[in-house]
């Protein structure tokens, strides 16, 4: 479940956008059925209950996408929430028969032969946001993919999590207190733990699409072969794949029309290698590798699978949505702690 005093505040202004067009609603925080809320609208005299998935206020249209593939059922009562659906996502939503409500006051909800459709509403003005937590900046990224890749580190010790982190000893105590805060890290100092995995996960691909991954671009080159990468050995040149590349290897379903590679440095032989071209619009894309430890993977050549999933979402395409949800349930699904 997302942080409950986030999804009430944003349940709140829900409530009072769906007032304003004369609907009575009401909701209420809830566990139970993986929903994070319920919503009753009362139209024309008629009750429809809603299960709601929240979604992050900085949500980005990928983001919201997969939420949608992962969460709800087309044609359901699954409903979700979010700060502000745009023109474009809103479309895409209801081809896939996708019920959201945002805090503008836009919404598609299709019940019972009751249908409420309203877009192009504007995203309300809100102050200034805070500065976003340690744990969810540049170098707490890393540190918090550290754990997601490998989380039975956070009983290691500080000075190993900084190691596999590629941060600084001094990056990692104020980014554990912060998650501890955050209800993510439970137990005394010497035998710590993780909860609440799935939404950690969540949380750190939306702050890592916006804030961490673009200043891991490298370089783009091309291939005029789509699968050239299945000649390479990719120990050979210190290399791991990820994204589409990483999805085919693991899921054997997705076809990579990109290849992703991530690398401690520019891998000048590899380039030579395979006859990569330079070019600003290219099909290889080359990430600097910023964790130093070794990681878990279910296939040597790949990077951890919350990179791989992480840059599927960032993707921004349904394609890459699906690839990204079967890597989630395969890989990373894993039942929170109470």
């Amino acid at each position: 479940m997302a942080d409950e005093q986030v999804v009430r505040e944003l349940l709140n202004e829900v409530v009072a956008r769906l007032d304003e067009f004369g609907l009575q609603a009401a909701a209420n925080i809830h566990e139970g059925d993986g929903a994070d809320a319920l919503v009753t609208l009362t139209v024309d005299g008629r009750l429809l209950d809603l299960h709601a998935w929240f979604v992050p206020v900085t949500a980005s249209a990928a983001t919201i996408i997969a939420t949608v593939l992962r969460d709800l059922r087309p044609g359901g009562n699954g409903v979700l929430v979010t700060d502000y659906v745009s023109l474009t996502v809103a479309d895409r939503l209801r081809e896939q028969g996708a019920q959201f409500l945002d805090a503008a006051g836009n919404m598609y909800v299709r019940q019972d032969g009751i249908v409420l459709w309203v877009i192009g509403r504007p995203r309300r003005q809100r102050a200034v946001a805070e500065r976003p937590s340690r744990a969810f900046r540049r170098v707490g990224l890393q540190v918090v993919f550290t754990l997601l890749a490998k989380p039975e580190l956070i009983r290691a010790p500080y000075r190993l999590i900084a190691h596999m982190a590629g941060t600084s000893l001094g990056a990692v105590t104020p980014v554990i207190h912060d998650l501890r805060d955050r209800g993510y890290v439970i137990g005394p100092e010497d035998n710590r733990s993780l909860r609440r995995l799935n939404q950690l996960l969540a949380t750190w691909t939306e702050a890592y699409t916006q804030t961490l991954r673009p200043k891991l671009f490298v370089d783009r080159f091309r291939a005029d072969d789509p699968l050239w990468w299945q000649s390479i050995e990719p120990a050979r040149f210190g290399i791991a794949w990820g994204g589409e590349t990483a999805a085919s290897l693991l899921t054997r379903e997705l076809r990579p029309e990109t290849t992703t590679i991530y690398a401690a440095s520019l891998p000048r032989d590899l380039i030579t290698t395979a006859r990569l071209r330079r070019h600003p619009e290219g099909n290889v894309t080359i990430r600097d590798q910023f964790w130093t430890g070794e990681l878990p993977s279910p296939n040597p050549d790949v990077v951890p699978t919350p990179l791989i999933y992480a840059d599927l979402i960032a993707a921004g395409d349904a394609r890459s949505a699906q690839a990204a949800e079967q890597i989630r349930e395969k890989y990373l699904d894993r039942p929170d702690r109470a």
